[in-house]
């Protein structure tokens, strides 16, 4: 027994050393005269190492398009009846190749005699192999089905004969993966079965779980997992793997991402750290990333949650000392349409008929503009900080409250006695009553 543990903690470790290992190149020379040839020996043993135990990612590097076009060249010019013979004296290197064919174009006839020789070299190692690639290559269904077929030939002979081939190991998907219904059923199965391990403790984080079975972080197949995984599991286990969440948002397709974000954006659990970093991220793809087109593929729901966060929050960073200020706009945030910073110190918020601009230096004062008059006005002035503060006399907002139809420029006064009749004002062009022009939202856009 001891002796076992010994050889598992041996092949647990083996990736690391290996790591290490790979850095040999660095070595000085061990003898005193200077020669390397000590040096050289270590390179060539590592050079076997490396062959015949492949690094998953070194695996496609490694073997080039016309060794497997060279290979099925032997595998249909050979006799049927010298097929095994081939298929057992195919080396590591061509073992590879065997598998990268099932990611070529392949006749019916090649694909038969491929399929014939991978079943005859059914190993655990062959089966790793090929689950590796799969990670490379992800979805493909020849490749899944091989490994359903080589799981069953390996298993079914029953669980002694399955332990004396060292197959399957504790570390391997074998254990849990449904291969043999599609990709979607195989996600679902390792999705299922992590959340089981991290909830249960016998893992801390996704991290843990997919070095604990020997997967590549940044593999197609991984990749899509991360995203099944996140669509299911509870907020504990969101929580948990932010940092692997927030990242996906940034890399995964369009329509996956928008997925995930609605998932994220119903989570009604959510703590306020966690929420800030997931906006965060979400409002930088689905705002202001122009090379994506996230908005269009969320409800409209979706769409107004993403937008009034954002403007809540940029309305916080630039009010973060005008506490009166954002008390006073927050009341109506939720019909606001749009938020632009015109330069560093002044901001604009876009309603559905008019403009409020606002200076960060200025706590008590907001400039109202009806959309035509600001548009007018915007071109005229030198530097966005006339519109907060104009040259002519302006009206308050107090004088102007009464009126059915409001001037084209008025002066938010919250200063004191004036900060009621702001909010009166405030609330009344708010409205829906209000509707003195019919300029398009979005405007804010064009500055």
């Amino acid at each position: 027994m001891s002796a076992n543990l010994h050889a598992k903690e041996v092949l647990a470790a083996l990736p690391t050393l290996r790591s290490q290992l790979r850095s040999s190149s660095e070595l000085q020379p061990l003898r005193s005269d200077g020669t390397t040839s000590t040096k050289k020996r270590l390179d060539a043993i590592l050079d076997e190492i490396r062959r015949k135990h492949p690094f998953p990612h070194e695996i496609k590097l490694r073997v080039r398009e016309e060794q497997v076009d060279a290979l099925l060249n032997r595998i249909m010019t050979v006799p049927a009846d010298d097929l095994e013979a081939l298929a057992r004296s195919l080396s590591s290197d061509e073992l590879d190749a065997l598998l990268l064919a099932f990611d070529s174009q392949l006749s019916n006839a090649e694909f038969d005699r491929v399929w014939e020789i991978a079943k005859m070299r059914s190993t655990p190692n062959l089966h790793r192999r090929a689950l590796h690639l799969f990670e490379k290559i992800f979805p493909n269904l020849d490749l899944l089905a091989l490994l359903a077929d080589q799981a069953e030939l390996l298993t079914v002979a029953g669980p002694e004969a399955a332990e004396s081939l060292g197959f399957p190991r504790e570390d391997d998907l074998a254990n849990f993966a449904v291969f043999s219904a599609g990709s979607r059923r195989f996600l679902e199965s390792i999705s299922k079965q992590a959340q089981q391990e991290i909830r249960s403790g016998h893992r801390k984080k996704l991290q843990d779980f997919i070095k604990y079975y020997h997967l590549n972080p940044s593999s197609p197949l991984v990749h899509d997992f991360f995203a099944l995984y996140f669509m299911n599991c509870e907020t504990e286990l969101l929580i948990r793997d932010m940092d692997i969440c927030i990242a996906l948002l940034r890399i995964l397709p369009d329509p996956v991402v928008a997925a995930l974000t609605t998932r994220i954006l119903d989570e009604t659990e959510l703590p306020e750290d966690n929420k800030l970093d997931l906006y965060t991220v979400i409002e930088d793809e689905c705002l202001f990333n122009s090379e994506r087109d996230l908005m269009s593929q969320l409800t409209s729901a979706s769409q107004s949650q993403i937008m009034h966060w954002s403007i809540r929050r940029r309305l916080a960073e630039h009010a973060s000392e005008q506490s009166l200020k954002y008390q006073f706009l927050d009341s109506n945030l939720d019909v606001c349409q749009g938020i632009a910073d015109l330069d560093h110190e002044i901001l604009a918020l876009e309603f559905r008929n008019f403009v409020l601009i606002s200076d960060r230096h200025d706590p008590l004062h907001l400039s109202y503009y009806q959309k035509k008059y600001f548009d007018e006005m915007y071109w005229k002035v030198d530097r966005p900080l006339e519109l907060a503060h104009p040259h002519k006399r302006v009206p308050k907002s107090s004088e102007v409250v009464e009126e059915f139809e409001p001037a084209p420029l008025v002066d938010v006064d919250l200063e004191g006695a004036e900060l009621e009749s702001a909010r009166r004002f405030y609330d009344y062009v708010c409205s829906k009553r209000q509707s003195f022009n019919d300029l398009p939202k979005g405007i804010l856009k064009d500055y």
